[in-house]
């Protein structure tokens, strides 16, 4: 339950950051790529891998805020100048601890969690900031993916029976996981339809752009995309 409610206190504070914060939203950001990557760190150092945090960290940091400073005018360009940077401080770091016998794997998973997390995550300030449509697709993309989550927990725990992959994540199911797909697909169509009222067109948030077959596709993307991120 708490799964439930906790979101439905904290979507209402997202949604008017979405809206109305430029640098909150890139505070926002910044703070889910931070968190994300201590994260992905910790779980690899419990597979015995040897990530170096303090460098990946900052490197995610650094490459957040081009995106954030540049507006993509320069942050592609100035994204991989970051990468290069960090590539060598990391280089140099496990040389001098001497950590030769990690040193492939430590690199690998340390970049890892810059691209995987860092990367993807800062597209969301260039997302926001596409015009006209930008706020309303971070709308869609963050409801979505809530109830994407929200519908696959929910029946998965009430109705799952048969177990997705016991090595990857043992708790999620096959039923779990068609919910989700379906419940990414309708809410892809009732948030295009919702946002299409007068109201949010106003506000530039309408989504009658996406056709029918977009809705259907945006859906499919969303329902699995947020499921195998989870």
């Amino acid at each position: 339950m708490e799964r439930i409610k906790t979101p439905l206190v904290v979507i209402p504070i997202l949604l008017l950051i979405i809206h109305w914060g430029v640098i909150p939203f890139f505070l926002l950001v910044l703070a889910g790529v931070i968190v994300s990557l201590l994260e992905f760190y910790h779980l690899m150092e419990r597979r015995n891998y040897h990530p170096q945090k303090f460098l990946g960290v900052l490197g995610g940091f650094f490459l957040c805020l081009s995106f954030f400073l540049f507006h993509g005018k320069l942050s592609g360009g100035l994204g991989g100048f970051v990468v290069t940077i960090f590539l060598f401080l990391i280089l140099i770091d496990v040389i001098l601890k001497k950590e030769i016998k990690f040193g492939v794997s430590s690199v690998s998973v340390t970049f890892l969690g810059i691209f995987y997390i860092s990367w993807l995550l800062s597209h969301l300030i260039l997302l926001r900031d596409l015009r006209p449509h930008g706020k309303g697709l971070i709308y869609l993309l963050f409801i979505t993916t809530w109830c994407v989550d929200t519908g696959a927990y929910w029946v998965g725990t009430k109705f799952g029976r048969h177990k997705l992959s016991r090595l990857i994540s043992p708790n999620k199911t096959w039923e779990g996981a068609i919910s989700g797909l379906l419940t990414g697909i309708g809410v892809v169509f009732g948030c295009r339809a919702l946002l299409g009222l007068q109201f949010f067109t106003r506000l530039n948030l309408d989504l009658n752009f996406i056709t029918p077959i977009g809705c259907l596709v945006t859906g499919l993307l969303l329902g699995i995309g947020g499921q195998v991120g989870d």
